[in-house]
């Protein structure tokens, strides 16, 4: 998980889970897995299993970062 700061709070999902606080969690296009055309499905657009593993893992670490700071 990526720890968002005031000046980043433009996503509205953002915003609703701060306001809430929950964890927002983001896969980020920029995470070097996210360029590997491996994660996707044969369409290009979904993920296929091993995009899934990439985001739960992802899910898991916010999760758990999101916990450790409650």
């Amino acid at each position: 998980m990526i720890e968002t700061t005031p000046s980043e709070w433009t996503d509205p999902s953002v915003l609703v889970a701060a306001e809430h606080g929950a964890c927002h969690v983001d896969n980020p296009h920029g995470h070097p897995v996210a360029a590997d055309p491996g994660i996707y499905s044969s369409d290009q657009l979904h993920l296929n299993a091993r995009g899934h593993a990439f985001a739960a893992a992802n899910t898991i670490r916010a999760l758990a970062a999101h916990l450790a700071s409650a």
